[in-house]
């Protein structure tokens, strides 16, 4: 945050790896009260999407050793989203 003397502030949450201007993210949002946006379980709900190295592979957010996110951080951006589809569909089918 930038106030108005020029001064600022960040706040940093253990365990939430710090997003970046210039990359990519799938985001997975949840509305508050006050109609803002918050990524859904904290790091969990962010992922970042490489678009330019060759591996394309997905970088979990979550900096928690046991956070069940882990599984898809290393994962292939396109095994990812196909992955990811398939619970949007089998959870629209319910």
């Amino acid at each position: 945050m930038k106030f108005e003397d020029g001064s600022t502030a960040e706040v940093r949450t253990p365990g939430f790896r710090k997003m970046q201007d210039g990359k990519t993210y799938a985001l997975f949002l949840a509305m508050k009260a006050n109609n803002t946006f918050v990524p859904t379980g904290g790091p969990q709900g962010v992922f970042e999407i490489p678009t330019t190295n060759v591996t394309r592979a997905v970088k979990s957010h979550t900096m928690v050793p046991t956070d069940p996110m882990l599984k898809y951080n290393g994962m292939n951006v396109k095994d990812f989203f196909k992955e990811l589809h398939g619970a949007v569909k089998d959870n629209a089918a319910k």
